[in-house]
């Protein structure tokens, strides 16, 4: 099996989940819409992310697929045909990755409710995380961190190594995400924060 059979592989999962995912785990999942309608005023649902999520994964699914069987020509399988499988660099780059990002997903979960509890600890009269999820600064805790991490991470992963650039670029890429979402929505609440 050469990459280009792995790629379709992948691409194949990829729309397969994604059209799983907008026609089964979002309509028996999700409570609203992706675009909600109240008063007269329009805001973002709860299926909005996820749909938005899912039609770009099937879009890169259908690009691997695509792009594997536009390169499957006779002369260009035989030149690949012993490159293909998964190798032990494979895995160990897919394991890191991995750790990488679920390390990342699980500060973006836990860094808001944990600066809580050490505000408080240091005696700050304030309410549960639960409480101040919609304020700021707290709201921006675990995204900017969480996200932070996973960005400069993964840069600094595909660079070979960190750098002060790639930190910098990392912390304005998360900081602009942050305020795409938060600033024209006034009842969104930024990722993870719904959770908690």
């Amino acid at each position: 099996m050469n990459r280009h059979h792995w790629n379709t592989f992948l691409g194949s999962a990829c729309v397969v989940f994604a059209l799983v995912t907008l026609f089964f785990w979002i309509p028996n999942d999700v409570e609203s819409g992706v675009i909600e309608q109240v008063r007269s005023q329009t805001a973002v649902g709860d299926a909005m992310a996820p749909t938005v999520w899912a039609i770009g994964l099937g879009i890169i699914g259908i690009l691997l697929i695509a792009g594997s069987l536009l390169k499957q020509r006779p002369d260009l399988l035989e030149a690949d045909a012993n490159t293909g499988g998964p190798t032990l660099a494979n895995l160990r780059f897919l394991g890191l990755l991995l750790v990488l990002v679920f390390g990342s997903l699980l500060v973006m979960s836990w860094a808001g409710p944990f600066v809580v509890k050490l505000a408080q600890a240091m005696g700050s009269d304030i309410g549960s995380y639960r409480e101040l999820r919609a304020t700021r600064p707290w709201k921006y805790t675990g995204y900017l961190s969480g996200g932070f991490l996973l960005v400069f991470g993964l840069m600094s992963f595909v660079a070979g190594r960190p750098s002060w650039r790639l930190a910098l670029i990392a912390a304005l890429a998360v900081l602009l995400m942050a305020l795409t979402y938060d600033l024209p929505f006034k009842n969104l609440l930024l990722p993870p924060n719904g959770d908690q």
